[in-house]
């Protein structure tokens, strides 16, 4: 039978419809979102069960998001899915008293060609059938199959929505979103993914004003294949005056943003773990959404790799970025670290590395120097314009002047204004030593070495 799906309802959402705005800036795209709430069905599932051989105690290791995709818990692995058909998410949805497993594909091609494929797969592909689903996908934005797939023999929901360019979780074609979702009797393997995948570490000062151990609501998990990342979303109901712990984290807690009209609160990244907050003041409910960055990988005792430059202000983007980098908005300035054990940075020239950027009389300053060779590059841009040179410390040595020594000489006189003095060549490299000592009572070598020994 056909299920209409209203012009509201073809829209994701989280949990709610305010909900879809929490997580935009961190959790764009999330395909957990827009499912209905139906009831578990009761066909002849089986149960995803992982075989070891006769005597043999089977390996028993943490799970990955990506197990998700795995044959032991990819109800759906067995389906010959058409060609143009892609698998792009995997999700587990848990709620309490019933659970479902879904897979989330792109489909290519005409809508009312898909439609006819996924019914003729679901075995309800009656003319009248087929007529009423068409009819619903195009009044209402998508429609809803039930049936039960070919191979499989169980029950199965499949959601059919039109596809959409730029929609985050994956790589558009011109055809049709799927979502085939079926129910789980036995959610255990499910939810030890859950388990061992949610990050309490990243949640430590959340922990001071609720307690975020266990997950007292409903809880899901959401992989995307397409960026091999994931989100577990977590549902805490037991929580007292949320409205009071609300304004409490607010006036005590450090956070990214708060959206005043969703409820909503950002928090910084713990490293490759990213989480936000929603508080569903008229249900008493707390809701987590966490990212995490890596689908094989796994989170439940992750912690960021460390470093000293943390102690200083910076912000540790190590394994995203392999960068420390220190803001200081006031004075229009940013400085940014990389030594070589954290990775490469995507230009050569930001490798192995104390680099400044800032804003001078409308010019862009940048800076970075390279303490294994002692050397500074040295540029300053406005509008088209740029100029740059190089200052070997070694031996006082200045060269590689761009675009000439003249056009370098009134480039920087431009910029540095009253600052200018007559060795143009120094000035812009003592101000950047002379804020590093000023800041972090040290000097560039000693920061760059501080980092290095982290």
């Amino acid at each position: 039978m056909a299920q209409r799906i209203g012009g509201a309802a073809a829209k994701r959402m989280i949990s709610a419809a305010a909900a879809a705005a929490i997580i935009s800036a961190l959790f764009t795209g999330c395909g957990t979102g827009g499912n209905e709430t139906a009831a578990p069905e009761t066909g002849g599932q089986p149960t995803p069960t992982i075989s070891g051989e006769v005597g043999q105690t089977p390996e028993v290791r943490d799970a990955l998001p990506a197990d998700l995709f795995g044959d032991a818990l990819n109800v759906f692995s067995d389906v010959p899915f058409p060609e143009g058909y892609t698998v792009y998410a995997a999700g587990f949805e848990n709620n309490a008293d019933f659970y479902f497993y879904e897979l989330y594909l792109t489909a290519e091609g005409k809508p009312e060609n898909i439609i006819r494929d996924v019914s003729r797969m679901l075995g309800n592909d009656g003319e009248e059938s087929l007529r009423q689903s068409i009819d619903a996908f195009g009044s209402d934005g998508g429609v809803g199959i039930d049936g039960r797939l070919d191979g499989v023999g169980f029950d199965v929901n499949c959601k059919i929505t039109p596809t959409e360019e730029g929609d985050y979780d994956y790589d558009y074609v011109e055809g049709c979103n799927l979502r085939f979702r079926a129910s789980i009797h036995d959610p255990s393997g499910y939810d030890k993914i859950i388990a061992d995948n949610y990050n309490l570490h990243s949640l430590s000062a959340v922990a001071n004003y609720f307690d975020v151990t266990p997950i007292t609501g409903k809880s899901k998990i959401y992989v995307r294949r397409t960026h091999n990342n994931a989100q577990i979303d977590a549902v805490y109901n037991t929580v007292e005056d949320v409205p009071g712990v609300m304004e409490r984290m607010k006036a005590g807690l450090d956070y990214e943003s708060f959206d005043a009209n969703y409820k909503s609160m950002n928090l910084p990244c713990y490293g490759e773990v990213c989480n936000s907050l929603y508080f569903d003041t008229e249900k008493s409910s707390i809701s987590i959404f966490q990212r995490l960055g890596d689908a094989g990988k796994n989170y439940r005792a992750y912690q960021p790799p460390t470093t000293a430059l943390t102690d200083l202000g910076f912000t540790n983007y190590i394994e995203s970025d392999a960068l420390c980098e220190y803001k200081d908005e006031a004075s229009d300035l940013s400085i940014a670290v990389n030594v070589p054990a954290w990775g490469s940075r995507p230009d050569e020239w930001e490798n192995g590395c104390v680099a400044l950027m800032k804003g001078i009389n409308g010019y862009g300053l940048a800076i970075w120097y390279y303490p294994g060779e002692q050397r500074y590059v040295v540029q300053a841009d406005k509008d088209d314009t740029s100029a740059k040179y190089q200052y070997d410390a070694k031996t006082g040595a200045v060269g590689d002047e761009y675009p000439d020594p003249d056009a370098v000489t009134a480039q920087f006189e431009a910029m540095l204004g009253d600052c200018a003095q007559d060795d143009i060549h120094m000035r812009s490299i003592e101000l950047f030593q002379g804020y590093v000592r000023d800041t972090f009572g040290m000097g560039i070598d000693e920061l760059y070495a501080l980092a290095a020994r982290a």
